[in-house]
């Protein structure tokens, strides 16, 4: 298996869908007036997921007219920066514990990821081999490992779109843009479990603030993952664990994940803190995210940085911070708030 080069367009273009991604949501905080958490969690949500169904429409749209056309150099790159669009925006939706995600189980059928055992190349080599045809009907039927992001992104970036794999590129772009329209509708009423009874508060919070701070604490959790899994221990990395190594924009969507946490947290759950005589921590737990983000290495792709002495050293700087956030955010904010955050899939894998 090889690493399939990202042009220096795609590597532009990665970071310029992340500015985007970075400027919408700013000034949507903007916008929110001073509301309880939920409200204002629930009203970035929505957001997100127009903007989700809006770049998997046009990734449908991309893959399509390429195909219709015929596959040429042009067409393609602006299908892989439609699958990065798309890739972006679907970022703040992972590691989802209370919204319509788990309700309509998407996560795995829009990324199968981690892919330890590189699942995806082998499904996705058998489809190829076998003559049934491919549809998106079928698709849906097929393993979680073909129907979503992973799988489109090796199509369109290991092998590259072609005539032989554009039934099937067209068939999975299709899938995400259906799943994508379910979880926007899904979010326009959402109906979100806030399990009372788990609440062990000794502080004026309400169900749905708990509940809201530790989705924060989840899905950093789920981003934390995205970082460590690839440096493995010691001398023995793992790039190929890498999320989206083979588009090599590992380190792109690694920035969106902490820039929509960033954006949650700053939704309403930094003005709790403040409101709950804890302005330190609140200012604390701010300046981190900014730092973090401020210092973020320019290379889109962690494959590359974990193949130099240079690369390693950025990935350790960035962990001091990485380790930081965690530690304020699911450590010391519950002892502060005097609540405890429930355990959660992404804890201990």
């Amino acid at each position: 298996m090889k690493f399939s080069s990202l042009t220096g367009f795609s590597c532009f273009a990665a970071f310029l869908s992340i500015g985007v991604f970075a400027s919408a949501m700013a000034e949507s905080q903007s916008t929110i007036a001073a509301q309880p958490i939920a409200a204002q969690a629930i009203s970035l949500k929505q957001q997100q997921a127009q903007q989700l169904l809006l770049q998997s429409q046009r990734l449908n749209q991309q893959i399509s007219q390429a195909c219709l056309a015929k596959p040429n150099q042009d067409n393609s790159k602006r299908a892989q920066q439609a699958w990065q669009n798309t890739m972006t925006a679907w970022v703040p939706f992972q590691g989802e514990t209370i919204g319509p995600i788990n309700q309509l189980d998407l996560a795995w059928s829009m990324q199968f990821w981690p892919d330890k055992k590189n699942i995806t190349g082998r499904k996705i080599k058998a489809i190829q081999a076998d003559d049934s045809a491919i549809t998106a009907a079928a698709i849906q039927q097929s393993s979680v490992a073909v129907r979503g992001l992973g799988a489109l992104e090796l199509l369109l970036f290991e092998q590259g779109l072609n005539r032989e794999n554009c039934s099937l590129s067209q068939a999975i772009a299709a899938n995400i843009m259906l799943n994508s329209e379910r979880l926007q509708q899904a979010w326009q009423q959402p109906k979100l479990s806030y399990n009372a009874a788990t609440v062990r508060s000794e502080v004026t919070l309400n169900a749905e603030d708990i509940a809201w701070i530790s989705e924060l604490s989840h899905q950093l959790s789920f981003a934390n993952k995205k970082f460590f899994m690839p440096l493995g221990k010691g001398e023995h990395i793992k790039p190929f664990q890498a999320e989206s190594w083979r588009s090599q924009t590992s380190m792109a969507q690694l920035q969106t994940s902490f820039t929509s946490l960033q954006q949650l947290y700053l939704s309403g759950i930094n003005a709790l803190l403040i409101s709950k005589g804890h302005p330190k921590l609140a200012g604390e737990i701010e300046q981190t995210f900014a730092d973090m983000l401020a210092n973020w290495p320019t290379e889109p792709s962690m494959v590359k940085l974990l193949k130099s002495d240079q690369g390693l050293a950025k990935l350790y700087r960035m962990r001091i911070d990485v380790e930081k956030l965690a530690y304020l955010i699911q450590e010391v904010l519950p002892v502060k708030l005097k609540f405890v955050i429930g355990f959660n899939a992404t804890d201990g894998d």
